[in-house]
């Protein structure tokens, strides 16, 4: 079965230096453990990487893999914890979920850009001259535009971002 676990990219980086998930440390309680849960979003909570892992639950009061926790009021599905290493061979990340929302909203946002300059500078010749050279003014790279410049490219950039959600 799929099941998901969000992370942070340091600790992806030791998941896979180690070649294993499992909790990074001994809680009081005296056992390590990882969380897993089947609902994607409520892993995007716990860090910008999401993995996808292939676990067979043994069930809740098995003892021996997991315990089941019942969702919280309101909640339709919640999450479990497995007591045993799980090989990375089990784990499958999309490297779109490994870039962090920032990034991949930046990376976007730049994108729109030079759509934006191919555009205009194809049409420009269409174009009052007054607006012509206020594009040429943004004809640059986008690490060069303005703050407020970028946050219009990065409007365009959410709207992506939740078209494809």
């Amino acid at each position: 079965m799929k099941f998901f676990h969000g992370t942070t990219r340091e600790n992806w980086l030791k998941i896979q230096e180690n070649g294993v998930l499992w909790g990074g440390h001994d809680p009081p309680e005296g056992h390590r453990h990882t969380y897993l849960t089947p609902d994607i979003e409520m892993a995007r909570k716990y860090g910008d990487v999401v993995l996808e892992v292939d676990y067979e639950p043994q069930g809740a009061g098995s003892g021996v893999e997991n315990f089941g926790f019942d969702p919280p009021p309101g909640e339709e599905c919640w999450q479990f914890a497995v007591f045993v290493p799980i090989g990375i061979d089990r784990i499958e990340v999309n490297m779109l979920r490994i870039v962090s929302k920032n990034d991949l909203l930046e990376k976007l946002a730049k994108i729109e850009h030079q759509q934006w300059m191919e555009w205009s500078k194809s049409v420009a010749a269409e174009v009052s001259e007054e607006r012509r050279k206020r594009w040429k003014k943004l004809w640059v790279p986008y690490s060069e535009l303005s703050e407020e410049m970028k946050e219009e490219d990065r409007k365009y950039a959410r709207k992506v971002l939740e078209a494809v959600k």
